[in-house]
């Protein structure tokens, strides 16, 4: 059976490289799932309720663009007949 290779580096100096055995592979998938979910504690949650109120206000744009633009008075502007 052919093994499984797996190289990490962390665009800088170190890098490493592993063969991983067929049989192997999910055990290595699980340890090293829980390996990254313990090192990105560090990342913040989304705040969904930006999200949210970005979406509306945005979506309000959207239908004051599509309203049409009442004008009062001729298109050309006052002048227009003086000249």
């Amino acid at each position: 059976q052919y093994l499984c290779l797996v190289r990490v580096t962390d665009c800088e100096k170190a890098q490493f490289s592993t063969h991983v055995k067929p049989a192997d592979l999910v055990k290595f998938h699980t340890v090293y799932g829980s390996l990254l979910k313990a090192s990105f504690t560090t990342l913040r949650k989304r705040v969904k309720k930006r999200e949210k109120q970005r979406a509306e206000q945005a979506a309000r744009r959207k239908q004051l663009m599509m309203e049409p633009v009442v004008i009062k008075g001729p298109k050309h502007g006052n002048g227009r007949k003086n000249r």
